[in-house]
């Protein structure tokens, strides 16, 4: 699947909602579920709120990467998709596909954030 908007079908059929079971699911509307599916809303700003509702990955559901299953809360970072795991994902109130469905614009905000609050953080 190409485009998020047959991503976003597929896995609500999948899950056995109508759009308004999703939408209510979301705190959204049935119609932007719809606008959604047809490709007229393009950018969902509520992806992480669609991919808790639809129990899937949301790099999957925002890019196609990797599995559309969300199997587990543990996450590894590797090299890229393959070869063995390097370190595991050390935060609990947010994931790896979080992180991953940001705009550029927004990862680099939160690294600036994080790197300076280890800076802060080092003993003087």
């Amino acid at each position: 699947m190409k485009h998020f908007s047959e991503r976003l079908r597929h896995a609500r059929q999948h899950r056995g909602l109508s759009q308004a079971g999703l939408a209510r699911l979301c705190g959204l509307s049935q119609s932007a579920i719809s606008n959604y599916e047809n490709g007229t809303r393009r950018d969902a700003r509520e992806i992480l709120d669609l991919a808790r509702a639809l129990n899937v990955s949301v790099l999957w559901l925002r890019k196609g990467v990797g599995k559309m299953e969300f199997t587990d809360d543990t996450y590894l970072l590797s090299e890229p998709l393959d070869g063995p795991p390097i370190v595991s994902w050390p935060f609990r109130l947010f994931s790896v596909d979080e992180v991953v469905a940001l705009a550029e614009s927004e990862r680099d905000l939160l690294d600036r954030t994080m790197r300076h609050l280890l800076d802060g953080m080092k003993p003087r």
